[in-house]
């Protein structure tokens, strides 16, 4: 996990091993080990981030790990006041009695490539050069880019509860322009979100504003926990939300219809990446989660090469080799290996499968 944040300084990471920190939630029988990832450079260990196992024991949800990781970073960001990027789900070790068990590695093989993966989404000059003009010289032109910059960073954002968050304050900003404009033009002041509304109303209709309010009433007034239940509503008001910020601006600018109607109707596109899933199947797995804890199954990818081709109709294709190894603890074997790739953006597709040539290095 990409981190400022760190348990020990400098001096003290140079003394490995880094013992963990322990965390016990009672209530949902769960363990959880932070400690530092380190990278050995020039002789010195040097602080990578922070590395976080959760350990659940019995019948689980998968759910439960990434939300406990989630949770801590959180609590370290607080505490430290210190930068802490949501932790990124490296592996997923389930083991038996019988010290067998099943392994998912995952792993990004091009965080520093500058090539964008997806479709280009190609700028409508004609609808840009409306918008523009009609931007140019608005009197609440600086509300406008205001709300357009929430509405860049909602589209940006990965996280639901942050896009969410990032769609409201630009409802907020463009709710605000548009009740002034309403002022000026009927000589009374608008109700409160009178403009939002009748944009839900009108233009909308898939959900009320009242559900989208409500939606964010719970999550910053902390009224509900962050269960599966108010992830899916979240989820419900995304599309919504971000199409109302659209018709607000269209108002705010008098667009005609069919230019907000246009931009509405496209789909949201993020930048996509690459990522590698790494299956298989384990034997002599330790059973003990201390012995386990000091001898982390890991894979070590290397000499990664690029091939890069357009088909006659566009598409990107894509393909790459690595080397990969296994850092295994004594006698463990992971066997049937297999490489999925996936390509994340707009929609998650897998891209390739192939079998996996294991190598183990001892630990």
């Amino acid at each position: 996990m990409d981190s400022v944040a760190t348990l020990r300084d400098r001096k003290e990471l140079q003394q490995m091993p880094l013992p963990p920190w322990e965390f016990l939630i009672p209530a949902d029988g769960v363990k959880t080990y932070v400690w530092e990832n380190v990278e050995c450079s020039a002789g010195e260990n040097l602080y990578a981030g922070l590395r976080i196992i959760v350990v659940i024991e019995g019948t689980y949800n998968k759910d439960i790990a990434p939300y406990v990781a989630v949770g801590i970073t959180n609590i370290f960001s607080f505490v430290s006041m210190a930068q802490c990027e949501p932790p990124r789900e490296i592996s997923h070790i389930s083991i038996s009695d019988d010290a067998t068990g099943l392994g998912a590695f995952f792993e990004t093989p091009d965080p520093d490539s500058t090539i964008v993966k997806g479709t280009p989404e190609k700028i409508n000059a004609g609808i840009l050069k409306d918008v523009w003009d009609a931007y140019y010289g608005q009197q609440y032109g600086h509300r406008v880019l205001l709300a357009l910059q929430w509405f860049r960073k909602a589209l940006r954002e990965k996280e639901l509860i942050d896009q969410f968050i990032f769609y409201f304050i630009a409802l907020e900003v463009a709710n605000y322009a548009l009740g002034a404009i309403w002022k000026v033009n009927s000589g009374v002041s608008s109700p409160a979100w009178a403009p939002v509304k009748d944009i839900f109303a009108k233009k909308i209709k898939s959900i009320t504003f009242k559900t989208v309010k409500d939606t964010r009433n719970d999550i910053l007034h902390g009224k509900k926990a962050l269960s599966k239940e108010l992830k899916a509503r979240i989820g419900t008001c995304i599309k919504p939300m971000r199409d109302a910020i659209v018709y607000l601006v269209g108002s705010i600018l008098g667009l005609d219809d069919t230019i907000t109607n246009t931009i509405t109707s496209k789909p949201t596109k993020k930048l996509p990446f690459l990522y590698s899933k790494i299956e298989g199947s384990f034997e002599n797995l330790p059973t003990d989660i201390n012995k386990l804890l000091e001898d982390y199954p890991e894979i070590i990818m290397s000499g990664i090469t690029y091939k890069y081709s357009l088909s006659d109709t566009g598409e990107l294709g894509i393909a790459f080799t690595a080397k990969r190894t296994f850092k295994l603890p004594e006698k463990t074997m992971l066997r049937d290996g297999r490489v999925s790739i996936f390509r994340v953006g707009d929609k998650t597709d897998v891209i390739g499968v192939s079998k996996l040539m294991i190598r183990k290095i001892s630990p």
